[in-house]
């Protein structure tokens, strides 16, 4: 009755009053609402970050709580997804096969997810970075293949 209660945990969404945005989960007691988490006794409110670190943070410091993680619904490679490959790529629509590949090569260099695996790196740019990843080979690919069509 009592042994799954201490593992209970809400996610949450956190703005602090500096800006910073953390993601994470609060413990959920008995009551399971946010609200009485955030009021009860206590200076600091026990957060795990969605790394797994387990921080206490200030009440103080929060701006704002929202129940769930919240992740952002926009993120750039959903915002190109819709784009010519040749703006993903940023290359003009009158591009030499060599230009875009240097280009892909090039943007390939700067987003590939192995570049950012150290253990300091926020989940979130992790994801980040490999969608962007994901969106600059597809179009690479896809003018690839408008390429040998036209051959």
């Amino acid at each position: 009755m009592f042994g799954n209660e201490a593992d209970k945990r809400m996610p949450v969404t956190m703005t602090l009053v500096n800006g910073s945005i953390l993601r994470g989960s609060v413990p959920a007691g008995a009551s399971a609402s946010l609200a009485f988490e955030l009021n009860r006794d206590g200076t600091f409110l026990n957060f795990k970050t969605s790394t797994g670190q387990i921080v206490f943070v200030a009440k103080s410091t929060i701006a704002q709580v929202s129940a769930g993680n919240e992740e952002k619904k926009a993120s750039l490679p959903e915002l190109i997804r819709g784009q010519s490959p040749y703006k993903v790529l940023r290359v003009s629509d009158a591009a030499t096969p060599e230009m875009i590949r240097q280009s892909y090569l090039a943007l390939a260099k700067i987003y590939h997810p192995d570049n950012f695996v150290a253990e300091t790196t926020a989940p979130e740019v992790y994801e980040y970075v490999n969608d962007m990843f994901q969106q600059i080979t597809m179009a690479y690919s896809s003018l690839k293949d408008l390429q040998a069509q036209a051959a």
